[in-house]
């Protein structure tokens, strides 16, 4: 169990973290193993068991068994199959409204989460915290709004330096606070007032010494940049659609370009004062690293779609592909919300939803996107009779290649919120295990592949 964990709600579980030790694999430190497990992953254990994962016959000790030791295929290369949860560490506990929103893998093997808790009803404060791979809490910090009651870290940026950036979102306003490794906080710097227009900013992105801010101002687009040594912002890009809301929620980059995916709607807000699902189309925009706009691609909606698109997030393969992700808002209020994910670049452009996937009264909350071994997989939460956190792999046109479904026995539901990379390769995930008007779980684990 991890150490120094915040609980918040004496009302919560408790639990136990155990690695059972399948064949071919190993349990971390300090965990409960099996005896005669493979540490060595050779396929053979400490009592010279004869290897049995990647023969095709599924034995008592493996979870699955496809006849290879293929990483991503659906069964591991240690026949557990791909998107199951192996080593987790739990990270945050109490209200179930407490919410994850970012997560971050340091050069250094550690990781920094941040989001939304509960402190009482109706007052939540944003959270961010610094932990050892193995779970152990290195800081955590509350992080109360300046002009505000309620706020929470909406994204995070490392700062080149083993530093991190978090962008706080608290009602109609803005704020960057820079935390060093240590967890000791700068100055709040406000970005309305830096900007001298009501604004609200959802992402950050750092690039080139520069932190990249994307949000809207007054229902338009809005790309911001920040330059910490001169502590200056600058507007790279203030735009109307077609005179309805606007917003940038993703951005992304490359080692030659900056990214926004912005939702741009297509119809009006609201009708006779009344706030409705308008229509949207996504709007994908590429810039150099000075901040000058190379192309501009224009995604627009399926025809007869009963949702409207919104871009979450945006991310690259390293390879040339882009792709965007997020949530399906249904223009019938009786209708569940899904998700949906989809490649931009390089054409001919290609999308998958959730919509039709659950049952018809289900619905899927979207998370988050990565590539990952020359794959995509989308992180997301199934809600039927009970919720299950979804791990899916996509191929490069678009066809699911599986998907794993994840649930915590102690509580109705279960979501996967975020995913990063590791500095050994591996794939985390960051999820969270909740009852609803009851308390809640969020843990941090490493994915099978």
């Amino acid at each position: 169990m991890a150490k120094n964990l915040p609980v918040l709600a004496s009302s919560s579980p408790s639990f136990l973290i155990v690695c059972i030790a399948l064949a071919g694999w190993s349990c971390g430190p300090n965990t409960p193993g099996v005896e005669g497990a493979d540490l060595g992953g050779d396929g053979e254990g400490e009592n010279d068991a004869a290897p049995t994962c990647g023969d095709g016959v599924q034995t008592s000790d493996e979870l699955c068994d496809d006849g290879n030791r293929t990483a991503g295929d659906g069964c591991s290369p240690e026949c557990v199959p791909s998107g199951t949860h192996l080593e987790c560490n739990p990270i945050l506990e109490g209200h179930w409204e407490n919410q994850a929103y970012a997560l971050l893998a340091m050069p250094d093997r550690t990781f920094v989460a941040a989001g939304k808790l509960l402190v009482e009803d109706g007052l939540a404060r944003g959270w961010i915290g610094r932990y050892e791979e193995t779970g152990n809490q290195l800081w955590f910090v509350q992080i109360t709004p300046t002009n505000e009651d309620y706020g929470s870290v909406v994204d995070l940026a490392p700062d080149g330096q083993n530093g991190v950036w978090a962008l706080i979102q608290n009602g109609a306003m803005g704020e960057l606070v820079h935390f060093d490794a240590s967890g000791v906080a700068d100055q709040p710097i406000d970005i309305t007032s830096a900007v001298e227009m009501p604004l609200v900013a959802y992402a950050i992105e750092f690039v080139a010494e520069s932190l990249w801010v994307g949000g809207r101002i007054q229902g338009d687009l809005w790309l911001g940049r920040y330059e910490p040594v001169s502590e200056q912002f600058s507007t790279l890009l203030l735009e109307d659609h077609l005179g309805f809301d606007d917003e940038i929620r993703a951005l992304g980059q490359t080692e030659t370009e900056v990214v926004f995916a912005g939702t741009v709607s297509t119809s009006p807000n609201s009708q006779s004062d009344v706030l409705v699902t308008a229509s949207t189309d996504i709007l994908f925009v590429r810039f150099d690293l000075q901040g000058n706009e190379v192309g501009r691609t224009l995604w627009g909606a399926d025809p007869g779609s009963e949702f409207a698109r919104v871009a979450d997030v945006v991310v690259s393969d390293g390879g040339g592909q882009w792709f965007i992700g997020g949530s399906l808002r249904p223009f019938d209020p009786t209708q569940r919300e899904q998700s949906w994910m989809g490649r931009i670049l390089p054409e001919p452009a290609w999308s998958w939803s959730s919509a039709g996937v659950v049952e018809s009264d289900g619905g899927v909350g979207f998370g988050d996107v990565s590539p990952f071994e020359g794959a995509v997989v989308l992180a997301a939460g199934a809600y039927t009779t009970l919720g299950e956190g979804w791990i899916a792999q996509f191929g490069g046109e678009g066809a699911v290649g599986w998907r794993q479904a994840n649930s915590s026995p102690e509580f109705q539901n279960y979501e996967e919120q975020r995913f990063a990379v590791d500095s050994e390769g591996r794939l985390r995930s960051l999820g969270k295990a909740w009852t609803r008007d009851g308390s809640s779980l969020l843990k941090e684990c490493v994915l099978a592949w």
